[in-house]
C-alpha cells in the first residue's frame, strides 16, 4: 500500500486502515471462541449415551447428586482434545481466510490511487481567498470547519 495513500485515508478516516482490518478479524476471533465455548459446554452438558460412550459391560456408571450420569476422566480428557482439536482447525481457517481478506481491502478497497492523490484535498486542507478592500490585498485564510 502507498504511503501517501495511507497517510491521506488515515488523515480523513481519523484511524489507519489497518486498525479497522484488526478489529474486523479480533471480533471473527472473539466470535469463534465463544461458539467453541459452547460446543464444549453442551457437550458437556450431554449424558454420555448419547455422544457415544458407554460403560464398560458389567460395570454402573457414576452419577451426580440428581442422578445425572458423569463422564469418566477419559471421556472428558476425549472431549476437550476434541474441542482443542476443533479449535485449531477454526482458528486455522479464520487465519488463512482474513490475511487474504486483509491483502484485498488493503489493495483494493481502502486505497486512493496513486493517481488521484494528489488532487485530494480534504476539508482543512482548502484555503479561501478573501480581499481587504482599502488595499486590495489578497490573504489566504484557512477555511474553519
Amino acid at each position: 500500500m502507498n504511503p501517501a495513500s495511507t497517510s491521506l485515508l488515515t488523515e480523513h478516516l481519523r484511524w489507519t486502515p489497518l486498525s479497522l482490518i484488526d478489529d474486523i478479524i479480533n471480533t471473527v476471533n472473539a466470535l469463534l471462541y465463544q461458539s467453541v465455548s459452547a460446543v464444549e459446554t453442551f457437550l458437556l452438558s450431554s449424558p454420555p449415551g448419547l455422544l457415544g460412550f458407554a460403560p464398560p459391560p458389567g460395570t454402573i456408571p457414576d452419577t451426580d447428586g440428581d442422578g445425572n450420569v458423569i463422564y469418566s476422566e477419559k471421556e472428558e480428557e476425549e472431549i476437550n482434545k476434541g474441542i482443542h482439536q476443533l479449535e485449531t482447525l477454526l482458528e486455522n481457517g479464520v487465519d488463512k481466510r482474513f490475511d487474504a481478506f486483509e491483502l484485498y481491502v488493503l489493495r483494493n478497497i481502502l486505497v486512493v490511487p496513486q493517481d488521484l492523490v494528489g488532487w485530494v484535498r480534504l476539508a482543512h486542507h482548502k484555503v479561501s481567498l478573501q480581499y481587504c478592500s482599502p488595499f486590495r490585498t489578497l490573504f489566504y485564510i484557512p477555511q474553519k470547519y
